[in-house]
Formats: structure tokens, sequence, C-alpha cells
């Protein structure tokens, strides 16, 4: 990760996604593998900070914590980013081996959070053909120590939560039901 100098408005030519938190605005360039952080009480005219990412990276969503760090799904590659939003270090959280399909990278996407548990939408496409590969699922993190959580202890590596449909594209959204968080 490069923290790049602030210089003004830089392009948002394929953004993947655009998210609020606190005070700041975080836009996800996936084309230009860039995360930019911008003010709105400047009128969104400048960004304020910008890390790039490897440009295989892919980067397509950020979370960020209370205690200013970035986590960000990286597409291409299968590991998931924690920025040091502050100081600028990054730390990778690895999501292949049994989370990845048959080419060893997951295809993170989207992420939510319940309480101090980070979701993470893993598509598991063949990059040759964009056809999924195998069975979507979430990953699970623990916020507090970025372990992953094994959904399935009795099965071998770490298991995500198996997803009904394959290669979810729309917006994820929770409902609260009888105390049970669903994801559609």
């Amino acid at each position: 990760v490069t923290k790049i100098p602030a210089t003004g408005l830089q392009s948002l030519f394929g953004v993947g996604h655009v998210r609020a938190f606190g005070n700041r605005t975080y836009v996800v360039n996936s084309d230009g593998a860039k995360i930019q952080i911008l003010d709105p009480c400047n009128s969104f005219h400048e960004t304020q900070t910008a890390y790039t990412l490897a440009l295989t990276a892919d980067p397509r969503d950020i979370y960020v914590t209370p205690s200013n760090f970035g986590y960000v799904t990286q597409y291409g590659v299968s590991t998931l980013a924690k920025i040091n939003l502050t100081g600028g270090g990054v730390f990778y959280i690895n999501l292949g081996g049994t989370l990845a399909d048959a080419d060893g990278n997951p295809e993170m996407n989207q992420m939510f959070v319940v309480g101090n548990r980070l979701y993470v939408t893993l598509e598991r496409v063949n990059h040759t053909t964009g056809v999924p590969a195998a069975t979507s699922y979430l990953a699970v993190i623990d916020l507090t120590t970025d372990a992953v959580i094994d959904m399935d202890p009795i099965a071998s590596g770490n298991q995500g939560i198996p997803l009904v449909l394959n290669r979810p594209a729309s917006e994820i959204n929770l409902r609260h039901h009888n105390g049970a968080v669903k994801a559609y």
C-alpha cells in the first residue's frame, strides 16, 4: 500500500463502492486500485488522503472501524487488506486456502458488520470464463483479533457460510428477525 499525496480531486473512474464512515467519505476505485478519502466539509472538491494498492488487487469495498482501520476487499488477490488510515501501515488477512476456489482466489466483493464480526462475500469465480467455479460463501472475520472464524470446525481448514445464490452481485441487505440477522 502506498500513501499518495492529496493534490485535488482525482478521477473517480472505475469506482467499485462509495462509503461514509464518521465524517469522511471513502471511494474505492477498482480500476486505479486506489482508496480515496474525501472531506465533505470541503464540498468533496479535494482528496484528503489516498492509498494505492497493488495493481492486481482490484479493490471492491471498504469498511472503516472506529479506531480508523480500513478493511478493503481485493477481488484480484486472496488477501483482505487492513490499512491503518492514521499511520499508513497495512496488514493482510489470508482468505485463500479452503475459502478459495481452484484458482486460489476467493474473489472478495462486499462486506458488512454485525457486532464485532466482519462478513465478506466470496464469489469464487473462474477468472477465464467469469462463471462461478464453486459455491459462493461469506467469510467471517473477528474484528478484535483479525482471525478468520471457522464456521464449520468439523471440516478441515477454515470454512465460510455457504450462500444460496452464487456470485451475489447486488447490495447486501440485513434484516433483524427474532434475534437473528439475515443477509439478503
